[in-house]
């Protein structure tokens, strides 16, 4: 421990090549459309300041189809590779809507055990890895509800920026991190997504208040930590880990 990557990477099971917005007749097919949307990502990302993306090429909205074994294994080799601190997906319970998402949740987590296990043997040259911590996206009920609120002023489709809303509870939020400073960010990063527009326009054309209302705060649950929790409310993805680092 002692370095933290100020620029994570990212991986995605899937281009999006299916979620079209527009007319039926402006669609223009799966590959051309899964190169207009990687870009749109990659262009994101940048804004965001991520270090790397990594598709994982599973066809939009047929995870479940895929290989599990082979799709976890990817997932493992990658951690194994990278080595994070710390790793975010999904929440396991996703949106009936959304079934992509639940899934990766669980092939992330199962990849996160299989990554410390020194009994499996993933091709590659890379040894065990343990996370130290593994995160859920989550959203507390308030929070949901103040998104809800906005997105419907912003007469915005947006349903599918929060899921599972109503499957939160306050306690299962271990974790609220102070984003304020990078409001204008995510603003500039909505804008990129232009395939998905109207859908976001909305929310990128909102005063600042508002924004910082939309992106000042994630909540997170923390599902695995290998340092101890104090029993309060997280604000820092890293907590525990630099104390640690500075006393070795």
């Amino acid at each position: 421990m002692g370095v933290w990557v100020i620029r994570p990477p990212l991986l995605i099971a899937t281009s999006g090549e299916r979620a079209w917005h527009g007319d039926a007749d402006g669609y223009p097919g799966p590959q051309a459309f899964a190169h207009t949307r990687k870009g749109e990502l990659r262009a994101a990302a940048r804004i965001l300041g991520l270090r790397r993306v990594r598709f994982l090429s599973q066809p939009h909205g047929e995870v479940g189809e895929a290989d599990a074994t082979d799709l976890v294994d990817t997932i493992t080799r990658a951690i194994r590779f990278l080595r994070p601190d710390v790793v975010i997906t999904h929440w396991p319970q996703g949106n009936p809507s959304y079934p992509d998402h639940a899934l990766i949740s669980h092939f992330t987590t199962t990849a996160v055990l299989r990554a410390a296990d020194c009994n499996e043997r993933i091709t590659g040259n890379w040894g065990p890895y343990r996370v130290s911590k593994l995160y859920y996206l989550a959203a507390s009920p308030e929070r949901s509800a103040r998104f809800a609120a906005l997105s419907s002023d912003a007469a915005t489709a947006v349903g599918n920026v929060v899921h599972g809303a109503s499957t939160w509870e306050r306690s299962t939020i271990t974790t609220r991190i102070d984003t304020s400073a990078y409001v204008r960010q995510v603003q500039q990063a909505l804008t990129c997504y232009q395939s998905q527009l109207p859908s976001y326009a909305g929310l990128a054309a909102l005063p600042e208040a508002q924004q910082r209302e939309l992106w000042g705060v994630n909540e997170l649950f923390c599902a695995s930590s290998q340092v101890i929790a104090g029993g309060e409310v997280e604000d820092d993805l890293f907590a525990g880990l630099r104390k640690r680092s500075a006393g070795e």
